[in-house]
């Protein structure tokens, strides 16, 4: 039941679960102890989720997995429910889950968008953390600029952070970096600052003595590339065991 399979329930925070829908069902939510559910669909499927009798506190998002959907005014929303979730529920075995249809785009935007407010993570960081819990988390291109934005205004910033090749998706495996071009020298300059070699006497070059190297001239540059890192290759992400307090619950 647990694991980073599609089909399977991640444990990103000790308390903070995601899953595709199949695991939001009310035996599962029984079986597990699922105390709270965040439910994240372009509209109800009766015969799939948490029921209306579900045992289970469950918030209901309306929206689609579509780079051009507004999946940002549910930021704020999501991460009020789940603090005060934790600060008066009676419960102290708080399990709540965040799940969308398939648990690929939709419920890790939401969950990294909680990493982001509450924890003081970066979008990069909190995505990275998510797929070593669930590996087929992929957000769209447009929620993952929206989580950009939105780390921007958390941090206080005026730009969105540069986008990491790595997490923009699998296409995305190298990154050109070129040098800026020079600025053309004008003609008379050059002509000024430019010497004619002295040749080297033919008797010097019988002696022994060897032709000086030419030194490259500042305007040479050569573009390279820059792989990304491999999954693989990325680094476990330790954080808390419980967010910060000073993050406030905003009011109704």
């Amino acid at each position: 039941m647990f694991g980073p399979g599609s089909r399977q329930i991640a444990q990103v925070l000790p308390y903070l679960y995601l899953s595709d829908i199949s695991c939001a069902s009310d035996a599962v939510v029984s079986q597990v102890g699922f105390t709270h559910i965040v439910s994240i669909l372009s509209g109800p499927i009766p015969w799939l989720g948490p029921s209306p009798s579900c045992p289970a506190t469950v918030l209901s998002i309306t929206c689609d997995d579509d780079p051009e959907a507004d999946i940002t005014p549910h930021f704020d929303a999501v991460n009020a429910f789940i603090q005060d979730a934790l600060l008066t529920s009676k419960s102290k075995d708080i399990k709540i889950l965040i799940h969308c249809l398939a648990g690929v785009s939709r419920s890790p935007t939401i969950c990294a968008a909680y990493l982001i407010k509450v924890y003081g993570m970066r979008r990069d960081d909190a995505l990275a953390l998510i797929r070593d819990r669930r590996e087929v988390v992929e957000p769209n291109q447009g929620f993952l600029h929206q989580l950009a934005v939105y780390e921007a205004k958390v941090r206080g910033t005026t730009l969105p952070p540069t986008p990491n090749p790595h997490l923009m998706g699998s296409g995305m495996c190298a990154t050109m970096m070129r040098a800026p071009t020079p600025t053309p020298t004008p003609t008379s300059a050059i002509a000024m600052s430019m010497s004619t070699p002295t040749p080297t006497p033919t008797s010097a070059i019988g002696m022994g003595m060897n032709t000086p190297t030419p030194t490259p001239t500042s305007a040479s540059w050569a573009p390279c590339i820059v792989s990304a890192p491999t999954r693989n290759a990325a680094p476990r992400i330790r954080i808390p065991l419980a967010p910060s307090r000073a993050w406030s619950v905003p009011a109704a």
